[in-house]
């Protein structure tokens, strides 16, 4: 793959999922505040914090990514390989989850920040 065709690949993906984000956020929240999905988690979940929640969801993909890798790295067979639609989906999990936490991390921040 060239860069430029890189470059158009990576365009594409990264605007479809960001297309796709609005339209599951609309679904997952039902409040104004983004994180509210996983303050509410929070004491329901193991985890003390929703950037916590957050990066066991995300872990669950990574694991995914992991195996589809190994597949490949095995020599895998046509009817296991992993398809367009399945590694768009898992890449894009993740990709949003670590935005998300990036967001809740910033939002920390900047909390602690007002209060000084």
């Amino acid at each position: 793959m060239t860069i430029d065709d890189f470059n158009a690949h990576q365009q594409k993906f990264l605007g479809q999922l960001f297309d796709l984000t609005g339209k599951k956020s609309k679904e997952y929240n039902t409040t104004e505040d983004r994180f509210d999905h996983f303050e509410q988690a929070v004491g329901f979940s193991l985890c003390k914090e929703r950037e916590g929640i957050a990066w066991e969801f995300c872990v669950k993909h990574l694991q995914s990514v992991r195996d589809l890798i190994k597949h490949v790295e095995d020599g895998g067979d046509v009817n296991g390989h992993p398809t367009q639609k399945m590694i768009d989906e898992k890449f894009g999990d993740i990709i949003v989850y670590m935005t998300l936490m990036h967001g809740m991390l910033t939002d920390r921040i900047n909390k602690y920040e007002e209060r000084k």
